[in-house]
Order: structure tokens, then C-alpha cells, then sequence
């Protein structure tokens, strides 16, 4: 699986940020000792103003996923339960690939 981004959990497993190529963004070799410690620390750390992450859950339409992601202006919705806990992902890639496969496969 190519993984760009992984959910960041409290301890109690409530989803509270993400780390992906963009939270890496801007980080300088001074910085690289920052990639020792735990996430939590680095995020409080390196990422200035962070945005919590946006979410769906498992009712939400494609539709609505689509149109929170472009509203977000973000790559991927974490998918989670009633607590708040992450149970899955939905990119821009999963949209993509979802929209093609129909407009490839429907009957003209």
C-alpha cells in the first residue's frame, strides 16, 4: 500500500492530527533531531497553528466526502466512529479511482 499520511491518536485513541509529507514540509536539517521524539512532541513543535483533521463517518455520501475535501482543501478525510476513533481513510486518490472506474465501465 502506498501510505501518504497516518492518523495521529491520543491515548485514548481519539484521531488529533495527521503526519503526512505536508506536515514535513519546511523541516531543515537543524530540525532532523525533532524526528526523535514523539509525534505529539514534534507536531507541538514543528507545526505552527495546526488544523485539527477533517473527518467523515461511515454514513456520509461520496458526494459529501468530495465536496468536505475540496471545501477543506485537503487530500483525505479520516473516517471515524461515535468516539471519535479513526476507522479508515478516504483520499482524493479513492475518488478519483472510484469516478473513473465508473465513467470507464457504464454502458455508453
Amino acid at each position: 500500500n502506498n501510505v501518504t499520511a497516518v492518523a495521529v491518536t491520543d491515548a485514548s485513541g481519539k484521531l488529533v492530527a495527521d503526519l503526512s509529507a505536508t506536515t514535513l514540509r519546511g523541516l531543515v536539517f537543524d530540525s532532523y533531531p525533532l524526528l526523535l521524539d514523539s509525534i505529539h512532541n514534534f507536531l507541538a513543535t514543528h507545526v505552527k497553528n495546526p488544523s485539527p483533521p477533517v473527518v467523515c463517518s461511515a454514513s456520509t455520501s461520496f458526494g459529501q466526502a468530495c465536496q468536505d475535501m475540496a471545501s477543506a482543501h485537503v487530500h483525505r478525510l479520516w473516517c471515524v466512529d461515535a468516539t471519535g476513533t479513526p476507522v479508515g481513510v478516504f483520499s482524493a486518490t479513492d475518488a478519483m479511482r472510484t469516478i473513473a472506474n465508473v465513467a470507464f465501465t457504464a454502458d455508453p
